[in-house]
């Protein structure tokens, strides 16, 4: 006998992250990410960025 396991499926959503250039017409794709913090880390990542670059680092 042979047990069956019925799983649901939820629907994959995925957050896109852009960002615009008006000045060079351009528009690009960061990162995709799937949960609800996505935005927040992501802006975390580019402002240390960011400030890592405005102090003459690199990463």
């Amino acid at each position: 006998m042979r047990a069956t396991v019925k799983k649901k499926r939820q629907a994959l959503r995925l957050l896109p992250a852009d960002q615009c250039d008006a000045r060079r017409n351009v528009v690009a794709v960061l990162d995709v990410g799937s949960h609800g913090d996505f935005y927040r880390e992501l802006q975390k990542y580019l402002d240390a960025r960011l400030g890592a670059e405005r102090a003459g680092g690199t990463r």
